[in-house]
This record gives C-alpha cells, sequence and structure tokens, in this order.
C-alpha cells in the first residue's frame, strides 16, 4: 500500500508541475494573495494553503498546488486502509 500512495503522489507532483493552472485555481491564487482572515463568498483555508504553497515555492503552478497535495498525501497515509487494518 506504501508504494501505491508514493506513486500516487510522484504522479500528483509531476501534475503539479507540468500542467497550467485551471481558471478556479487561478482565481484562488488571486484572492490568497490579500491578507484576510476569510473572504465572503469562501472559506478561507484554500487561500491559506495556496498561500502556504507558494511562501515555500514561490508563485508557481507547485508552489499553488503544494498545500493540496501535502494534505492528500497525509489523508492517505491516516486512512484505515492504507494502514492494513
Amino acid at each position: 500500500m506504501i508504494a501505491l500512495i508514493a506513486a500516487m503522489t510522484a504522479m500528483r507532483v509531476i501534475y503539479a508541475c507540468v500542467i497550467d493552472l485551471r481558471t478556479d485555481e487561478a482565481y484562488y491564487w488571486t484572492w490568497s494573495k490579500e491578507n484576510v482572515l476569510s473572504f465572503l463568498d469562501h472559506p478561507p483555508m484554500i487561500a491559506w494553503f495556496i498561500r502556504f504553497g507558494t511562501a515555500i515555492f514561490g508563485d508557481t503552478n507547485f508552489g499553488v498546488r503544494f498545500a493540496g497535495i501535502l494534505a492528500m498525501l497525509v489523508t492517505s497515509c491516516c486512512s484505515p486502509t492504507s494502514s492494513g487494518a
């Protein structure tokens, strides 16, 4: 199961680096630049995730998508089916 999680994470990283941002990702990246705690029409977590990724990797496709990849990896590792239970 660990090999499958590693392979899927590697594929997500490649996708994140190669494919251009989609319209909604570019929109979220734009409002992640605002220094506010929340937004009227959206919950703030997506903006915080994108801001975290771009703070580490810069304003790149991978930077915008990094926290999402990390969240998927943590969720996959914490899933009951991935622990062999």
